[in-house]
């Protein structure tokens, strides 16, 4: 299928890389500066998406090591959650596939309701659990992989493997 040379849309530079970073970069900021600049930083809204943001970029270890500093700034720095509520969205985390994405929705869900600003607090909780801060973590991921194309020696090879 590809033979042996790596096609041009494929092959890793450093131009693409710079754009593409950039992208992602752009994707990832402009919508946590727009919070800022529409609403203010203390606005709830904003301190999820600026929180949600210093996590993606201060954490690393995998879901389970992110979820202890999300309990402890949720609980302890922001008051969004009390540590009953908190042990809750943990639990209910457990019980489904992605604990980390559940409790960053659980969390951001609770800070909304609770202070909705000029919006109800349903319609608040349910803005922020839905579309505020899950795509915020997986920014610096996404954009990271998003950039490095695979090899074309790991593609022969996966190519060359039996399928199972």
């Amino acid at each position: 299928m590809l033979g042996e040379e790596m096609p041009d849309h494929v092959r890793p530079n450093i131009p693409r890389a710079l754009k593409v970073g950039a992208f992602w970069l752009a994707m990832w900021l402009v919508p946590v500066a727009a919070l800022l600049v529409a609403l203010g930083e203390a606005n709830v809204f904003s301190q999820i998406a600026l929180f949600f943001s210093k996590m993606a970029l201060v954490t690393f270890g995998g879901a389970y090591a992110v979820l202890a500093y999300v309990a402890q700034q949720a609980v302890e720095h922001y008051h969004w959650v009390n540590p009953r509520e908190m042990l809750d969205g943990l639990g209910m985390a457990e019980t489904t596939p992605g604990p980390l994405i559940m409790v960053l929705q659980f969390v951001g869900f609770m800070a909304a309701f609770r202070d909705p600003g000029t919006l109800s607090p349903m319609l608040a909780a349910a803005r922020s659990a839905g579309c505020s801060q899950p795509g915020l973590p997986s920014h610096p991921a996404s954009s990271g992989s998003s950039s490095v194309p695979p090899s074309s020696r790991s593609c022969a090879a996966t190519r060359a493997s039996p399928a199972r």
